[in-house]
């Protein structure tokens, strides 16, 4: 099973490189980043952390949460 962040992203590119410094700048280990963009909807990103401790993905999540263009960050899990 692994853990990974979900979150809807409304400025595409610009937010997906926002995501990702402030990962890096809080010392986050980002081992992978997807990004989709369906036509006329926002965009959707999925975050894949190194580390996969529930406290990480935590404090992941809190940090996301106050980037302005991200919404709905959800911890998600794949089987």
């Amino acid at each position: 099973m692994e853990k990974f962040l979900q979150a809807k992203a409304d400025h595409g590119v610009d937010t997906l490189l926002k995501v990702v410094g402030v990962l890096r700048r809080k010392e986050f280990t980002v081992s992978d980043v997807k990004m989709s963009s369906p036509p006329n909807a926002c965009s959707k990103l999925e975050i894949r952390l190194q580390d996969s401790s529930d406290l990480s993905f935590n404090r992941a999540m809190a940090h996301l949460e106050k980037i302005v263009g991200i919404r709905d960050v959800e911890l998600m899990e794949e089987f």
